[in-house]
């Protein structure tokens, strides 16, 4: 429900300020007043697209803020919560900014969201009917919603599972489909994958070798200064027959020098236990010189079988690289593709299999969504074309059509006690058809064919009407939902808006008075002109003002003695019903 609405700088509305109320509330004004403007404001808090052109000229913005509140929904309340969106007197504060250059800006309870979110927390609270409504009630999609919705909870939860399975049933065709397209590719396949597993099999790669290969080239290129460096270091080390004495005897004789002297005190002890360490550790570094020395390898032949080999890896991890990690997991993986392509027929079976399976469970899931829906599209018709007859249309004749399509590949139902094999997609094996004839002796056709502007709009009343006996209270906003009648249909559809206004909220903007007099509260679009400026306001009329509104609205003037007198005698009338 909207408690309050303010509009500011749309169109030809500065500043207006709206109390809404609960039950039905009119609008009414001449052509041109503003009341799109005011339908427009509606829009807006729902989160549809509006464009920056409505803003009012020489404005930068306009502003839209509304407090609604917030229906006991469970899971609405979750996903507020997860927004963060402020919660106050059981509602919310909406605020939207439509700039006239730029983006515009949503708050919803104090955090900024996008139209799409504002269009999510709105949608099952807030609904607004217009001349969108007969284009989107022609579509079978939005038909066969409306029966589903009507179906009740635990078919949609039915229709939510079936869904479910259909997706993983549409994956698994994606697979027998790869998997059989790569079967007629087999023989190409698996040659690659054969000579692939080959050569890098017989290149006997190692991790990393392409970094080691080239140390080794490195080495051997500066092997004779890598030589001197070894060998002066390998004489000083280990001593050489030119009398240089080595490191490690040096050592020897120092930890020998210090034998005498550490039993006699600690600290000499110490300097000796250290020599004496030194002295392993330079044994160790001269062994080590030593045997570098001796494996130096210097024979420039041995960079030839390097840099071929080196050029070997080069143009293998070119393939299969970029590093030799690489090129070794590739081993792995092309063995295994092979395996898997060499067991492909079992793999095929398997899966076909799984999709027989699945298409045992989908043919048992569609049929009690089938058999739902034929239960209900009864009891729908009825309902609707009851309240078709309270509007007005005495001969009216209205059926829910379910229809479905043999198709040899499709699910196994059981329709009317034959089974047969449908075709089926995400929604099952139906295809729903609103179909209506407003006369007698007219055959029953799809809606789209057969109803006219006035028509469409009263079937769209009476699903309303039908809806509204179920759920939560809400608020619905109706534009032309009196097009194209008058007189008695425009009384009855009155009637049955008033009816609809006692478990909901229901603003209507209309021209006729037949319907504006059964309004529990009445609001007028004025516009007035002060030079160049145009501006609209919106006054609540009392009942001496609403008199003389519909008047005017009866007879084009609001001071004939007649039209004064026909006026309360339609309100009198409407508001004793």
């Amino acid at each position: 429900m909207i408690n309050d609405l303010r509009i500011q700088n749309i169109g030809v509305i500065e500043d207006v300020s709206l109390e809404m109320s609960k039950g039905f509330t009119v609008l009414t004004g001449e052509t041109g007043a503003g009341k799109t403007m005011i339908l427009t404001a509606f829009q807006m808090i729902i989160g549809e697209k509006v464009d920056s052109s409505l803003v009012r000229a020489n404005e930068k913005s306009a502003l839209v803020e509304a407090f609604i509140k917030v229906p006991r929904d469970k899971e609405l309340r979750q996903r507020l919560e997860e927004l963060d969106v402020a919660i106050e007197n059981d509602g919310t504060q909406i605020s939207r900014t439509i700039a006239r250059e730029g983006r515009g800006k949503i708050i919803l309870g104090g955090r900024s969201v996008p139209s799409a979110t504002l269009e999510e927390i709105t949608q099952s609270s807030i609904t607004i009917h217009g001349q969108g409504d007969q284009v989107l009630l022609n579509k079978s999609a939005f038909q066969r919603q409306l029966l589903d919705q009507f179906v009740g909870d635990a078919h949609l939860a039915n229709l939510g599972k079936y869904q479910d399975l259909y997706s993983r049933y549409i994956e698994t065709k994606k697979k027998l489909e790869e998997l059989k397209k790569a079967g007629g590719q087999n023989a190409l396949r698996i040659a690659q994958l054969q000579e692939s597993v080959k050569e890098l099999n017989d290149a006997q790669l190692e991790v990393d070798e392409e970094i080691s290969i080239t140390e080794r080239i490195n080495l051997i290129n500066n092997s004779e200064d890598i030589f001197e460096s070894l060998a002066l270091a390998d004489k000083l080390l280990n001593g050489a027959e030119d009398g240089t004495t080595s490191v490690t005897s040096q050592l020897n004789q120092a930890r020998k020098a210090l034998d005498t002297a550490a039993a006699k005190s600690e600290r000499i002890s110490s300097l000796r236990d250290q020599i004496s360490n030194l002295e392993i550790e330079v044994s160790t570094l001269a062994r080590d010189v030593n045997r570098d020395l001796a494996s130096l390898d210097r024979d420039p032949a041995t960079i030839d079988k390097l840099e071929s080999r080196r050029a070997l890896i080069k143009k293998l991890l070119t393939k299969y690289g970029p590093t030799s990690k690489d090129a070794l997991e590739n081993i792995k993986k092309f063995s295994e593709e092979l395996a898997t392509i060499e067991d492909l027929p079992s793999a095929i079976e398997s899966v076909e299999n799984e999709i027989q399976l699945q298409l045992s469970e989908l043919a048992i899931s569609a049929q009690k969504i089938h058999d739902s829906r034929v239960n209900s599209s009864t009891k729908i018709s009825l309902a609707i074309e009851k309240e078709l007859k309270s509007l007005s249309m005495p001969n009216a004749d209205f059926k829910v059509r379910i229809e479905t399509s043999e198709d040899q590949a499709g699910l196994k139902i059981k329709v009317d006690k034959n089974e047969t094999h449908l075709h089926f997609d995400n929604f099952g094996v139906d295809q729903i058809s609103f179909e209506f004839s407003a006369n007698p002796g007219q055959p029953l056709r799809p809606i789209s064919k057969v109803a006219s502007g006035g028509e469409m709009s009263r079937i769209m009343l009476a699903i309303e009407l039908v809806f509204s006996k179920s759920g939560a209270s809400k608020t619905m906003i109706f534009d032309e939902v009196d097009a194209g009648i008058g007189g008695a249909a425009a009384i009855e559809v009155g009637k049955r808006l008033k009816a609809l206004a006692k478990n909901h909220q229901i603003v209507v903007v209309t021209h006729l008075p037949q319907v504006a007099a059964f309004a529990d509260k009445h609001l007028k679009v004025e516009k007035s002109a002060s030079g160049n400026v145009t501006t609209s306001s919106v006054i609540e009329l009392d009942s001496g003002a609403r008199v003389t509104e519909i008047a005017r609205m009866m007879a084009g003037i609001q001071d004939s003695a007649s039209a004064l007198e026909h006026a309360r005698e339609l309100l009198g009338m409407s508001q004793s019903n």
